[in-house]
């Protein structure tokens, strides 16, 4: 379908849910600050998914080429449970 097509489509609100409204925020901000990420959006609550202390280990495991090293702490540990739980 042509962009000209989706634009015309009649649909206003479904036009409207294409747009990020986090992107234009950090767009004009500059390079994006992952700690101003943070802020836009709620922590997780509930039970995890997979078991803490076996994704723990699996982190302690792990030894990706090359290392995990984002300059973000909680976004390596984000990195690394991410890859742990792939090998869970």
């Amino acid at each position: 379908m042509r962009e000209k097509d989706l634009l015309d489509c009649g649909n206003p609100e479904w036009l409207e849910s294409l747009k990020d409204p986090v992107r234009a925020k950090l767009l004009n901000k500059g390079r994006p600050d992952f700690d101003e990420v943070l802020k836009l959006f709620p922590r997780p609550t509930g039970e995890p998914a997979f078991d803490a202390k076996l994704i723990a280990e699996n982190i302690k495991t792990l030894s990706p080429f090359p290392p995990v090293s984002t300059g973000h702490a909680l976004l390596d540990l984000s990195v690394q449970t991410g890859l742990a739980m792939i090998d869970a």
